[in-house]
């Protein structure tokens, strides 16, 4: 192109800023793109500490959205909430997530990130052990009002099998394990983790209770939801279980869930094929 001098300061100034503004538009796309998710209450994996949200899932997903380019805005709501703005759209991500068939409706769901292993806790001092949940009949049974336990547990119960005591205050698991402390329960039904986690952070108080080593029910895997009300949901699905993998394949997820002292059995989570990565 010619340019006459006398217009050369003007183009020069016109090139500059084109320049400028092309170089804005690259910047913001670069900047992470925010994304809207909401979760629950649920240590060790969600759970609020001085005010903010912390937890194994919740260190697992900054991470991965951070690799897929997104920053994630996380409301800790109650669950039945939670539920009901993954199904209408208003949020685009919940965790972390047992499946169903109305989940699978509502939500996208990514491969599993972590599962719920059920056990029976008890005192150490007792010598305890069942095949069947009828062996437990004679014992006192806690359980904490409001959770989903296996239903071969609720099906003892309804044909009187055994009884359980449920408990209905605020943070159900942490009673319940001081019942136990105190000899007013023999056993008390918990998942894993959960328990292990309040045992570890009310430690010594708890010094004295152990569990037994055996599941109460089978496996339920926790996975990611993506609303399935929003155009994008099952693409960042996919993104995400890819990150996922990579994430096992690195050891992040190893290392995150060591931290919050997690049991799993990682060969269980990702996708079939994460370890030929």
């Amino acid at each position: 192109m010619i340019i006459k001098r006398g217009n050369e300061i003007g183009y020069r100034a016109f090139l500059f800023i084109w320049i400028f503004v092309l170089s804005g538009m690259t910047l913001s796309k670069e900047q992470p793109k925010e994304l809207s998710a909401a979760t629950y209450d649920f240590p060790p994996y969600n759970y609020l500490e001085g005010g903010k949200l912390v937890g194994a899932s919740t260190e697992l997903l900054a991470y991965i959205f951070k690799e897929m380019g997104y920053t994630l805005s996380i409301a800790s709501l109650p669950f039945k909430r939670a539920q009901k703005f993954v199904e209408k759209g208003e949020v685009a991500v919940i965790f972390t997530y047992t499946h169903s068939d109305q989940r699978r409706k509502t939500a996208y769901l990514s491969n599993p990130v972590s599962y719920i292993s059920g056990v029976f806790f008890k005192r150490k001092e007792d010598d305890i052990s069942w095949g069947q949940y009828k062996d437990l009949a004679a014992l006192r049974i806690g359980a904490s009002g409001g959770y989903y336990y296996p239903e071969p547990f609720f099906k003892a119960i309804e044909d009187n099998h055994i009884k359980a005591n449920f408990v209905y205050r605020n943070n159900p698991d942490l009673v319940n394990l001081r019942m136990l402390n105190m000899g007013r329960t023999d056993v008390f039904i918990c998942e894993l983790n959960v328990c292990g986690f309040l045992m570890n952070k009310y430690k010594p108080e708890f010094e004295g209770i152990d569990y037994i080593n055996k599941p109460t029910g089978s496996i339920r895997s926790f996975h990611v939801g993506f609303s399935k009300m929003r155009l994008e949901s099952e693409g960042l699905r996919n993104k995400f279980n890819d990150a996922l993998d990579k994430s096992l394949a690195v050891g992040q997820l190893q290392t995150i869930f060591k931290k919050y002292g997690i049991i799993v059995d990682f060969k269980l989570l990702g996708s079939k094929d994460w370890q030929n990565r």
